[in-house]
């Protein structure tokens, strides 16, 4: 929260949702079924990264991955996602 612009981009992604029981459907058809739509203008004025590009996760939830990846003997791939920060 110390950056700038965090606690609208914090507020935008709870927004948004995180509906992993939903992960193996279409994302139009989720959001429609949930009214969701995709993230304001302001949060995108304010940084908010896609969750496949450069600062779309963590540095936990980079090592995160690929700790689990090793532990299931699998490669690691973030799809094209970056840690910043």
């Amino acid at each position: 929260l110390s950056h700038a612009g965090m606690t609208l981009r914090i507020g935008d992604a709870l927004r948004r949702g995180a509906w992993f029981r939903f992960a193996d459907q279409p994302l139009d058809e989720v959001r429609r079924r949930f009214a969701v739509g995709p993230k304001s203008a302001n949060a995108l004025a304010a940084g908010s990264a896609s969750p496949w590009g450069p600062g779309g996760i963590s540095p936990t939830q980079l090592a995160n991955g690929m700790r689990l990846a090793d532990t299931a003997a699998v490669p690691y791939d973030s799809f094209g996602a970056t840690a910043v920060g």
